[in-house]
């Protein structure tokens, strides 16, 4: 005998088809294993049933306590890691990750219902209704309860600790200014603080540059500007939000897959820095017009 089909099925929706011990989302690359093995007692019950990914199962499958390479997973690991990770799935909404979802349909559901979860969330709707029309053009991130947001990958296993300072690559968690919304997710501004300049031309090509002092920002033949870089993340890779942070950040938690080369965005570009109080928004530098100068 094995697990009946209504178990299977409650195990899965009870894990968001993620795997309990690496929290990966597999899609259909998983498999309901027993806790405690047949062979040893096991029942075909809830209790003993645990979503495993391909790979943690394999490790699982072989658990034997006197294994002389590495620490396998016990059965009290097993369940521990199940309790946690359902806990997880409750509290944030978990949902299972489009790949698992066939058809254009569900796809779009997935989007709408995270947009509206974002806009009930994130948005501050009473300051919001007290602004005059436009003001949001000049004042993108003031719609928003938090300036400044922290970005967490759902596989992240550091936070609240920080990662080694020679750690290379995007970090499995960020503090960040949120910036904006667009059709398909958020926007971040990623450099603030630190912005490259850019010169641009009156054909409008423009030049990110590595040196803020380049003589060329004095020259007649361009304009400089000072640059902001707008990373966007699709609503498909937000998986969950924590809106009043925790005992470590206040700020809103934003749990996200990131799924596209180790990061979240799918989009990273350009803005050259507006003027509110001059009514100049920011705006967007054209990436077919980026080039390098000779």
């Amino acid at each position: 005998m094995s697990f009946s089909q209504k178990i299977k099925e409650e195990i899965l929706v009870l894990s968001a088809r993620h795997c309990c011990v690496c929290h990966k989302s597999k899609g259909v690359k998983l498999e309901v294993h027993h806790i405690i093995p047949k062979q040893q007692g096991g029942l075909d019950i809830i209790e003993n049933a645990i979503c495993l990914c391909f790979d943690c199962h394999a490790d699982a499958g072989h658990y034997f306590a006197g294994h002389p390479k590495g620490i396998k997973f016990s059965p009290n690991e097993l369940l521990k890691h199940k309790e946690a990770w359902f806990k997880i799935v409750r509290e944030h909404k978990i949902l299972p990750a489009i790949k698992s979802i066939t058809g254009n349909i569900s796809k779009l559901n997935y989007k709408l219902k995270m947009q509206q979860k974002v806009f009930k969330e994130l948005i501050d709707h009473e300051f919001v209704r007290k602004q005059e029309l436009g003001y949001f053009i000049y004042n993108t991130s003031h719609m928003f309860i938090s300036l400044k947001v922290i970005i967490r990958s759902v596989d992240d296993v550091m936070y609240p600790r920080f990662y080694p300072e020679d750690y290379t690559g995007i970090t499995g968690w960020f503090k960040v200014m949120i910036y904006n919304t667009y059709h398909n997710g958020i926007e971040l501004w990623l450099d603030p603080g630190q912005g490259r300049k850019a010169i641009i031309d009156k054909n409008g090509y423009w030049e990110l540059l590595e040196d803020r002092f380049d003589a060329r920002l004095q020259s007649s033949e361009y304009v400089g500007l000072d640059t902001k870089m707008i990373g966007q993340i699709p609503y498909n890779n937000i998986i969950a939000i924590e809106a009043r942070g925790d005992e470590y950040a206040s700020e809103p938690h934003i749990y996200c897959k990131f799924a596209n080369d180790g990061q979240p965005y799918e989009n990273i570009y350009y803005k050259s820095f507006g003027s509110p109080e001059n009514y100049i928004p920011d705006m967007e530098l054209d990436v077919e017009k980026m080039t390098v100068f000779g």
